[in-house]
């Protein structure tokens, strides 16, 4: 009678970790920290750059724009945003990382993912996300690095609109503020 009772229960927890799942903002971003900080961490966010795993991520409209971006782009030049937003790097390494929601209501939720990389100070990626089909999906990925040297912050759905325009428009384009993009002029 237990191991039927343990069997029942075992099935019923499969059943729910995922409806579970679906009501916390930060399991995405848990899962993708998973992912980038296995082995010895230097995978990076190549999870949501690939356009054949990107949907699994991202809300319709970040994917969308994603997409755009890199149909815009030259053949042979790397599409923005140009470093791995979820390693806020060029050189990813991922260790120890924490995940915590910042703000969250019915529909929209800011994440903060902090980890350490190939240095000891500390990296803290925020995830802009929203509710989508009845799951939580990155709508925007904030880069603030931490470190005293590399004081910039960007959005990285800025980078790929700015990415849009600039090259529909065939001109350089004043970028956002926060962009690290932003010594480039008008011309």
């Amino acid at each position: 009678m237990i191991d039927r009772r343990m069997a029942f229960l075992a099935i019923v927890l499969l059943l729910a970790s995922p409806v579970l799942a679906a009501d916390d903002p930060a399991a995405p971003i848990v899962a993708i920290y998973r992912i980038v900080s296995a082995g010895d961490g230097t995978i990076g966010g190549y999870v949501i750059t690939r356009k054949k795993s990107r949907h699994r991520w991202l809300s319709r409209s970040f994917a969308a724009l994603w997409d755009k971006s890199d149909a815009v782009t030259p053949k042979g030049d790397e599409s923005p945003p140009g470093a791995d937003p979820i390693t806020d790097s060029q050189d990813p390494k991922v260790r120890d990382p924490q995940v915590v929601v910042e703000k969250r209501d019915a529909g929209t939720a800011v994440i903060a993912a902090s980890f350490r990389s190939w240095d000891a100070e500390t990296h803290t990626v925020r995830y802009d996300m929203v509710r989508e089909g009845g799951a939580w999906k990155i709508d925007d990925i904030h880069t603030k690095s931490d470190s005293k040297a590399d004081n910039y912050q960007w959005s990285t759905r800025k980078e790929l609109a700015y990415n849009v325009e600039a090259m529909r428009s065939g001109r350089w384009i004043t970028p956002p503020k926060d962009s690290p993009n932003a010594q480039r002029m008008d011309k």
